[in-house]
């Protein structure tokens, strides 16, 4: 496994976090969230989407907020307790770090197993 020092002003490692993280979040960070539609609305009075998905494995929810022709006008993420890192900005190695700890840990098999959406988003039509 590859290692290395902190970024320059944290005091932690990417192997330190990986090996604190849940299965759930080492592979949504190695791999990407799975997302799920979790709710969406339409303002009449402000002409824009909102629009929220859940990641299935690790909870992590993406918000976005779309002009009446779809563009993403505004985009955040609320993440689950233990999520972020103190180890500061993932660079190439260190996502490559992340990668190889989750296929250490055996997370291949829980991707293979996989887990089916539970609900579907729906549209709803607001005056606000």
């Amino acid at each position: 496994m590859v290692t290395s020092e902190p970024t320059p002003g944290h005091e932690v490692t990417v192997e330190q976090e990986a090996a604190r993280w849940s299965d759930q979040i080492l592979v949504c960070r190695s791999l990407m969230h799975a997302w799920e539609g979790r709710n969406a609305s339409y303002s009449k009075r402000y002409r824009y989407y909102s629009v929220e998905m859940e990641c299935i494995r690790c909870g992590t929810v993406k918000h976005q907020e779309l002009d009446g022709r779809g563009r993403i006008t505004a985009s955040w993420y609320t993440y689950p307790e233990g999520y972020l890192s103190a180890a500061g900005f993932m660079d190439s190695d260190a996502r490559a770090t992340i990668r190889v700890a989750s296929l250490e840990r055996g997370n291949l098999r829980t991707l293979k197993a996989g887990k089916a959406p539970t609900h579907k988003a729906t549209l709803t039509a607001g005056e606000s």
